[in-house]
This record gives C-alpha cells, sequence and structure tokens, in this order.
C-alpha cells in the first residue's frame, strides 16, 4: 500500500518542522516558498554592474601601469 507522501501529499506541519530543523532551514525554504525580499533582483543586477565595471577598470589601469613602465625603461635606455 503506497504512503502518503509517494502520491503526492505534502507532510504534516509537525513534520515539516521537525525536517526543516534537522536540514537547519526553515519550513519556508524546505517548501520552497521563501520569496526574495523586493528589489533584490534589481540590487543583484546593479551589483554585477558595478563588479563587471571594476574588472574594466582594474584592466585599464595595469594597461596604463605597463605603459608607464615602458616608457620609463625607454628613457633609462
Amino acid at each position: 500500500m503506497p504512503t502518503s507522501w509517494k502520491n503526492g501529499a505534502l507532510p504534516r506541519m509537525s513534520s515539516r518542522k521537525k525536517i526543516a530543523d534537522y536540514f537547519g532551514i526553515t519550513v519556508e525554504e524546505l517548501m520552497g516558498t521563501k520569496k526574495e525580499p523586493a528589489g533584490m533582483g534589481e540590487l543583484d543586477k546593479q551589483m554585477q554592474e558595478i563588479v563587471e565595471l571594476l574588472f574594466v577598470v582594474s584592466i585599464i589601469s595595469c594597461y596604463n601601469s605597463y605603459k608607464l613602465k615602458s616608457r620609463g625603461k625607454r628613457n633609462i635606455e
């Protein structure tokens, strides 16, 4: 005889709490119902843009540093 969870039934709330506690998460996280706070998606997008911009700035900085060192070597020779 199949059990109810094999038929798609959800565990009782008390069981959900025990399972969530075991894994160190909330019941909402366990059930997949926890929502991101409003605006977090936009914040993630802005953070990604900032990281990309910082990467470009670091490349430009390294390139300029290389050019200055190359000029300095030519002046010494």
